[in-house]
């Protein structure tokens, strides 16, 4: 006598567990060259597959979840969990940006990925400023709460892409432009619609803020701008002194940044008929 088949059935009405996932950090930044990533955690015994939305920025390891950083930008990994005997499916997300190596000045200005990670990691009251490089791509739209990728009727806002060409809304950061500053007036798309995909320069706060009465994470009150990377609007005056009037009793008289006479100017920065003059 043997037993020739054994077939397990489920008791009437029972059903699996439903599976749940999560990561520890909802927001991960790094280099390249460095190493990142989350192992997901979960309470389901189902295999576990990692994805990347864009592997032209990040390629994820599906066993393990380890990252590799491919450029500058951002993407989202995603954890499955398969479903099993006693768990349902379930997965979970976390944004990840890879970052370049600058600093915020004007001459190594943030890209708009890095940009908007600082945003978004940034302490509430911070009131950072920084410079951010990038292409035009489009205004913000209350209504989706994201970049509008070729919008021009927005007067107040406008999208930076890393690229001329990104359309990814998501991916681009969000620009205040204040009335009655040079920014709002010089480079607002409403006036200039020949702007799009066009480089720039801007500087500005770091954070959270409310435009069209939604919170976003980017770049809050648009300061100065450039066209170049080196002449900035409005212009900066690096000695603090304005409004230099010349009369005949001191033409061709040097004067020091301090408001005093020098007879035999050196080497340095002086003040000659109402104009700033460097001997070098």
């Amino acid at each position: 006598c043997y037993v020739r088949h054994i077939e397990i059935q489920r008791a009437a009405g029972s059903e699996k567990t439903e599976g749940t996932a999560s990561f520890a950090n909802s927001v991960v930044g790094f280099k390249v060259g460095e190493t990142a990533g989350q192992s997901v955690t979960t309470n389901s015994d189902g295999a576990v597959t990692y994805t990347s939305a864009n592997t032209a920025v990040v390629t994820v390891d599906a066993a393990t979840g380890t990252l590799t950083a491919v450029a500058p930008g951002k993407t989202t990994i995603t954890a499955k969990v398969a479903s099993s005997s006693t768990f349902t499916a379930c997965s979970a997300s976390y944004v990840v940006y890879v970052l370049s190596n600058a600093d915020g000045t004007l001459e190594n200005a943030y890209l708009p990925t890095d940009f908007r990670y600082l945003a978004e990691t940034a302490e509430e009251e911070s009131a950072e400023k920084a410079w951010v490089v990038g292409f035009i791509v489009g205004t913000f739209n209350s209504a989706s709460g994201e970049i509008k990728i070729g919008s021009t009727g927005a007067e107040a806002t406008l999208g930076l892409g890393n690229t001329a060409e990104e359309d990814v809304p998501v991916n681009c950061l969000v620009c205040q432009l204040i009335s009655e500053t040079a920014p709002r007036t010089d480079l607002n798309l409403k006036g200039h619609t020949d702007y799009l995909k066009k480089k720039v320069w801007l500087y500005g706060t770091i954070g959270k803020y409310v435009t069209s009465s939604v919170e976003v994470y980017g770049l809050h009150h648009a300061e100065k701008y450039s066209w170049d990377g080196a002449t900035v609007v409005p212009e900066e005056d690096t000695t603090g002194i304005s409004n230099i009037s010349r009369n005949a009793s001191t033409a061709n008289q040097y004067y020091n940044l301090a408001g005093q006479r020098v007879a035999q100017p050196t080497k340095g920065l002086y003040i000659v008929d109402g104009k700033k003059v460097v001997i070098k």
